[in-house]
């Protein structure tokens, strides 16, 4: 005998199982089961009995010889065959005929493909069946096996005997590699794995005992009381209508053990097809929830007839769309699987409510405070709260902010893709500038308030800076002030350039406010190395400044040789240093600087040439603190006090430059005072004292 119309070899050729379907040959042996016995109740008299028991068969040549047999080793070897035994109707004349029939519809009523025998030797080497029944008064035995043929089936036999009960004996061999590598072990992994399966089947008593049995730890688990006792805390049912079509929900909470994450499984006929995550924003964490009875997973089992006529003949997906490609539906198409698991798990969030109420309470404190806290972020409470609600709950505080960070993005860009798409407008329909005035008025509002609070934490960002800056001035506990170095990195990282550290990195704004707008920066870099031309000083300034406009926000160089209008170097000394000479004094440094600018005329910068003009002027900073020999190095040079005594500003027309000698304590002070009105504005000028800085010296002394 064979299957009919049909070349087995080459079907199984064209439908290749993947590795995570691994047990669906099992299970379609053991569906099968469970209809022989339904078949034997609806045809025979008698109490409504049945039994399947499922015997889990492992690797023998894995023992361990310390411990000469399976139960020597921690870890269980693995699966090679499975045995499914049942009392059900068996393989009577009629039932055989339709099981050589590819697409029966012998169990059309039961929901049925007519191919899941099919599947059988998709992931096994070979499988024989035995069935015992009663046909015709008499007692029979069918022996046949499955193999890699063309025909499928071969040595079909019958005998006949005296008296029996009925039995089938479904026997899967030589389970493949690819597939036994990927499988479970444990017997309550792989228990676990037939309740997910067939939790409808398990999750109520219908007479049908089902047991599983590993002689590897001699265990045998009741599949009935594992999904009652281990799999469950809670279950409830429930009905929704989605486009016209009703579905079944059984919401459930199971432990931990069992499960381990939230779900939404869509079956055809009780049992599982496809499994999908919850969506992301409906429950406050993809964590274990927590109930009186214990951790748990939310797991939703789906019922409904346009999921049963949908299914596929493999059970393995659905005939419905993924998602919807034009986003809407009419009132007669069937329902999306997106559409489905998207409302099945709000239905979901309703049934964990108790549950999930306090949690959300507490992420929503957290979020309201964290972007009270960040000012940028205030107004997502009030454009954005519902996305902010859909970040995931209990993320560290880096991942929290990321997720924040991307919904203020989005916001921001939606505003500004308003702004854009309505200027657009406007300039095309000049005629109708009245009707658009109020979405100008909107965006311009949204707009508004994004920079105002943009420009509130850069400002508190400010204050934080000056303060820190004010206490690095003091001494420590043994009258040590801090190093040059690390003062310097207050104002630009060392060893960095502009191209490496994002435009408010840096805090140059402290010496001047239009040194924030440089096209190119580099910090405690050689000359050399910085790409002045030809130069092989070794000398580093500490921070060297080149503009190509002055306020061109845009730090972009040119496609052609624009010469810098000017450059700016600035040189931070160590709190009350003292050891000046006739080599190393602030003067004496920037004129070396000077030469070799001068000399090179040319800035080297991401492989193309910058001018520097013989008439470009050279601005150099140098901040210290004013001690008594300084003055000395300046004879010959024109320079002036300024009013308050806390520094010094040196022509040198020869060489076309500029420098000023500034104390950290007027640098703190003249920044505080441009910055007072914004502390102001804000409540954060507290504990700002508007003093000179020589009001500071006398109080210090």
């Amino acid at each position: 005998m064979s299957f009919e119309q049909i070349d087995y070899r080459y079907y199984l050729e064209q439908n290749r199982l993947k590795e995570s379907d691994r047990f669906q040959p099992v299970f379609e042996a053991v569906e099968n089961a469970f209809n022989a016995i339904e078949e034997r109740r609806r045809i025979e008299t008698g109490p409504p009995g049945g039994k399947i028991r499922i015997l889990i068969h492992r690797d023998d040549s894995q023992r361990t010889i310390e411990a000469g047999d399976l139960k020597g080793q921690s870890t269980p070897p693995e699966l090679t065959g499975v045995t499914i035994i049942d009392n059900g109707i068996g393989f009577r004349d009629e039932n055989w005929q339709a099981f050589k029939t590819v697409y029966t519809s012998h169990k059309r009523r039961l929901g049925g493909k007519g191919v899941g025998r099919l599947s059988y030797l998709q992931a096994f080497g070979e499988a024989t069946v035995t069935s015992t029944f009663a046909e015709a008064g008499k007692w029979k035995q069918r022996r046949f096996a499955i193999t890699r043929t063309p025909e499928g089936v071969s040595d079909d036999t019958v005998e006949f005997f005296a008296d029996a009960d009925c039995e089938t004996i479904v026997v899967l061999k030589h389970f493949e590699q690819k597939y036994r590598k990927k499988a479970p072990k444990h017997l309550d992994a792989i228990t676990r794995s037939f309740v997910q399966h067939f939790f409808q089947r398990f999750s109520v008593d219908d007479g049908i005992s089902c047991e599983i049995t590993d002689k590897w730890d001699d265990r045998e688990i009741d599949l009935h009381r594992f999904c009652s006792e281990e799999f469950m805390i809670r279950k409830q049912e429930q009905t929704i209508q989605i486009n016209g079509h009703d579905l079944s929900i059984t919401h459930s909470k199971c432990k931990t053990r069992v499960a381990d994450k939230h779900e939404v499984m869509l079956c055809a006929n009780g049992r599982v097809v496809t499994q999908h995550d919850v969506p992301k924003g409906i429950l406050p964490t993809k964590k274990k929830l927590d109930s009186a009875q214990g951790g748990y997973f939310y797991v939703a089992f789906v019922n409904g007839f346009v999921l049963d006529s949908n299914a596929n003949p493999d059970r393995l997906g659905f005939a419905l769309e993924d998602v919807s490609e034009d986003g809407d539906l009419f009132p007669d198409d069937l329902p999306t699987i997106q559409m489905i698991v998207d409302e099945v798990s709000k239905a979901g969030r309703e049934f964990l409510a108790s549950d999930i109420d306090p949690l959300e309470a507490e992420h929503r404190k957290r979020i309201i405070e964290y972007c009270n806290k960040k000012l940028p972020y205030m107004p997502l409470l009030t454009h954005r709260i519902e996305h902010l609600m859909q970040i995931p709950f209990g993320l560290s505080e880096r991942e929290f902010d990321k997720e924040v960070w991307s919904i203020y993005s989005d916001w921001k860009g939606d505003i500004r893709k308003r702004f854009r798409q309505m200027s657009k407008t406007v300039r095309e329909n000049t005629d109708q500038l009245r009707e658009f005035t109020e979405g100008y008025r909107e965006i311009i509002r949204d707009m508004g308030q994004m920079a105002v609070y943009e420009l509130a934490e850069y400002v508190t960002d400010r204050r934080a800076v000056i303060d820190f800056l004010d206490a690095s001035m003091a001494q420590d506990g043994d009258g040590k002030f801090r190093d040059e170095d690390a003062i310097h990195d207050i104002f630009f990282p060392r060893k960095q350039t502009s191209n490496d550290i994002a435009w408010d990195e840096s805090n140059l704004w402290l010496i001047d406010e239009r040194l924030a707008f440089q096209q190119f920066a580099a910090s405690d870099i050689p000359l050399r190395t910085m790409g002045l031309d030809g130069s092989v000083s070794k000398d580093r300034p500490d921070v060297a400044i080149a503009y190509d406009k002055m306020f061109d926000a845009t730090f972009a160089f040119g496609d052609k040789q624009p010469p810098f209008s000017s450059l700016t170097l600035i040189e931070f000394k160590k709190p009350e240093r003292k050891d000046y000479n006739e080599k190393e004094h602030p003067v004496a440094q920037a004129l070396r600087y000077i030469r070799e600018i001068r000399e090179s005329k040319l800035i080297m910068h991401s492989g193309r040439r910058f001018r520097i003009e013989e008439n470009s002027p050279i601005h150099i900073y140098v901040i210290c603190h004013i001690v008594e020999n300084l003055t000395k190095y300046m004879s010959g040079y024109t320079y002036f006090e300024s009013p308050d005594g806390q520094g010094f500003t040196v022509h040198m027309p020869r060489e076309n430059a500029l420098l000023q000698i500034i104390t950290f304590e007027k640098l703190i002070a003249d920044a505080k005072k441009r910055n007072e009105v914004f502390f102001r504005k804000l409540g954060i000028d507290g504990d700002i004292e508007l003093r000179s800085a020589d009001e500071s010296d006398e109080e210090a002394a």
